[in-house]
């Protein structure tokens, strides 16, 4: 997301900015996020600086975007400021469009590799929690993401819900870990 009244309104535009004044700022939730992950990558690609920003979550990198302070955000909670007209998606990750803004290219047909990175949230369970449970559980939430007033509160909040089996979820948190710790690996991500 840029702010909607600079004239930014494509990763061209994004990559021209950061070859004429040497760096285009980009709004992290952290080191090792996604956010941060998608700077590094988008710099070994492109071969100009997409500089990595860490803030303490979203709202405060959002702010900062919208005070004209930093070039860029990557977040699903930015929805109502797109809404408004505030901020324009230049594109989004994944390995299809995004329901929340269809208009914006994902970065993978845009030509960039790697890039259907996305953040997901899930429900988990200690290890060692009885299958009932679990089932129960996995049970409870498939309907709570069909009931209408929670599909509509997680949309505002640019989340699409999956659902799924348990056993699916957790070949997806495996198949999560491994691409990540190889990034990680790439990019010498590793904590002290």
């Amino acid at each position: 997301m840029v702010r909607a009244d600079r004239p930014l309104r494509s990763m061209d535009d994004l990559i021209a900015l950061a070859r004429r004044e040497g760096r285009v700022t980009f709004g992290t939730t952290g080191p090792g996020g996604t956010g941060h992950i998608l700077a590094l990558m988008l710099t070994q690609q492109t071969g100009v600086t997409f500089e990595p920003i860490h803030f303490a979550g979203d709202a405060p990198a959002i702010q900062e975007v919208l005070a004209g302070r930093l070039d860029m955000h990557y977040a699903a909670a930015t929805r109502p400021q797109v809404e408004a007209g505030a901020l324009f998606p230049v594109a989004t990750t994944g390995s299809a469009r995004w329901s929340v803004f269809p208009e914006a290219p994902t970065l993978v047909e845009l030509g960039f590799r790697g890039m259907d990175l996305v953040g997901w949230n899930g429900l988990v369970a200690p290890r060692g929690t009885p299958a009932g449970i679990i089932g129960a559980l996995n049970v409870a939430a498939n309907l709570a993401i069909h009931d209408g007033a929670v599909r509509a509160r997680l949309a505002q909040a640019g989340l699409e819900p999956q659902g799924g089996g348990t056993g699916r979820f957790g070949a997806f948190i495996a198949g999560e870990y491994a691409r990540y710790r190889q990034i990680a690996t790439e990019f010498n991500l590793f904590m002290d």
